[in-house]
């Protein structure tokens, strides 16, 4: 769950963009919908059993009952009622549009991302604002320094991304680079402590930038090895009681020799982690 003080301008402006577009598409409908509904407007008087109503047209403003409708008419009552509930919602949606533009108008100029914009870089260095735009956000979170999982001296394999990272296998490397070709920003073996004190090294920890929150990916590059799958099995039960859960923040691509990893697979993944590129 996105912590409840986080503001997130870019979430908030696509929501408000979604909702002004269903606006204007009902708007649209109601408006080609009167254009053919029939004259008049429609009044409802109750009967006099419960539950029973009789059924008016008006055609001039003055008239303040109107002509009785009887039930040979029920077709006319309701499009007459049709034509009612569509200029309600014309009026409403009409009314929200005109406040969700203008909201709009002034989320694009937030004046409150321009309190920390404006400043020089030196003061900007040196304060934690509470609200900045995604790509300072991006920019600071991959400027943090750690130190990952060392390699093996005697390890002669080396595998190297197209940002002359480091990475312990061909896949890692396909990874690798296409969250980089796609601008999505990660950290690779970033650690985490655990409650124990133990430390893992997640493949890749990607920030998911609309919901500012990191997500782990782990490769598992030897599905047919049974004591590599029981290691990596005991790793998901540390995640799981470190709140990390498979399918939350924790989410998995594997391959075995018959079948390597493809790009099409990590699509999948991604777009099943939410992330949106």
């Amino acid at each position: 769950m996105r912590k409840q003080n986080q503001i997130i301008p870019s979430t908030l402006m696509s929501q408000i963009s979604n909702r002004i577009e269903t606006l204007k598409v009902v708007a649209e409908k109601a408006e080609e919908t009167l254009k053919i509904a029939p004259d008049g407007k429609i009044h409802v008087a109750s009967g006099k059993t419960k539950g029973k109503y009789r059924y008016f047209v008006r055609t001039d403003g003055a008239d303040k009952t109107g002509l009785y409708l009887p039930k040979k008419e029920d077709e006319k009552i309701k499009a007459l009622c049709q034509k009612r509930y569509y200029e309600e919602v014309l009026k409403r949606s009409t009314d929200e549009l005109k406040v969700l533009e203008k909201a709009m108008a002034k989320l694009e100029g937030d004046s409150l991302l321009s309190a920390y914009t404006s400043l020089g870089e030196g003061v900007r260095k040196q304060i934690n604002p509470i609200l900045v735009d995604d790509e300072t956000y991006t920019n600071r979170w991959l400027s943090q320094e750690y130190e990952g999982l060392l390699f093996d001296i005697n390890d002669k394999t080396e595998h190297y991304t197209d940002k002359d990272e480091r990475v312990r296998s061909k896949s890692e490397v396909i990874i690798a680079n296409y969250l980089n070709h796609h601008n999505i920003p990660y950290l690779y073996e970033k650690p985490i402590r655990l409650k124990s004190g133990k430390i893992l090294y997640p493949d890749f920890t990607i920030l998911d930038i609309f919901e500012r929150r990191e997500k782990y990916l782990e490769h598992l590059g030897k599905l047919g090895d049974i004591d590599y799958l029981m290691r990596n099995i005991q790793k998901l039960n540390e995640y799981k009681e470190n709140s990390i859960y498979l399918g939350d923040t924790l989410f998995f691509t594997y391959e075995k020799a018959a079948t390597p990893l493809s790009i099409r697979d990590l699509e999948k993944v991604l777009e099943g982690m939410g992330i949106v590129y």
